[in-house]
């Protein structure tokens, strides 16, 4: 009998020694790390060969949104024009308050004024907009307006003028942080939207569209002026 094997043992009373003793703890250890790394190198292999094409099908569905919802407004402007034109308008406005409510939130995290600034004045631009889509021709929510497209026009007009205008001054706060209180920018632009708001309802805002003879030419005039602007 060899020494330090008792009689009538197991089989494996080696192998049990052999793994208390720690070399075969410390082998089976080696062994699972080797087999974890070579799973984990074959899964990151494999999502590498995967990775553009998850990219190209993140690219076709960001894609697939706006295609699909400018297939359906053309759909849409081919039977009901005026259908077509508040679903635009709308849309435009749902942007722009989004841009206000995201920029006036995240203030206090990011501090950017330019954001802060942009924001504000595109909100005063969505309530011309909307101000505009309910006094549209045919619409009728406003007195007045089911035949005559002047005020419609006018209102479209004063948006793009505040829209040019906000765009040329809001790039004048990048770089600024914290400088501005968060409220200033929003009441600035209120301010000057109410201001060109009551030279419309006066009558002082000069005429856009005239029924009979088209748009005018201040109307035509600062359609030029806006794009240059911009």
């Amino acid at each position: 009998m060899q020494r330090g094997k008792p009689a009538g043992v197991s089989p494996f009373f080696h192998f049990r020694r052999w793994f208390q003793g720690g070399r075969g703890g410390a082998s089976i250890r080696a062994g699972a790390t080797h087999c974890m790394h070579m799973i984990k190198g074959t899964a990151m292999a494999e999502g590498a060969a995967e990775a553009p094409a998850r990219a190209r099908r993140a690219i076709r569905l960001d894609w697939l949104a706006p295609v699909a919802a400018a297939m359906l407004l053309v759909a849409v402007s081919l039977h009901d024009f005026l259908l077509f034109h508040v679903l635009a308008e709308v849309s435009a406005i749902i942007v722009a308050v989004v841009a206000f409510f995201v920029a006036a939130h995240t203030w206090r995290f990011t501090r950017d004024d330019f954001l802060l600034v942009l924001g504000s004045g595109l909100f005063w631009v969505a309530g011309f907009d909307l101000w505009h889509t309910l006094a549209y021709k045919g619409m009728g929510v406003i007195p007045g307006t089911m035949t005559d497209a002047n005020l419609a026009t006018q209102l479209w007009l004063a948006a793009r003028f505040l829209q040019a205008v906000l765009l040329v001054l809001a790039p004048l706060t990048l770089g600024m942080r914290g400088r501005l209180h968060p409220a200033l920018p929003w009441a600035l632009s209120g301010v000057v939207a109410v201001l060109v708001g009551a030279l419309i309802i006066t009558g002082i805002f000069p005429d856009a569209y005239i029924e009979g003879s088209g748009l005018t030419l201040f109307k035509i005039a600062s359609e030029g002026a806006v794009i240059l602007t911009l």
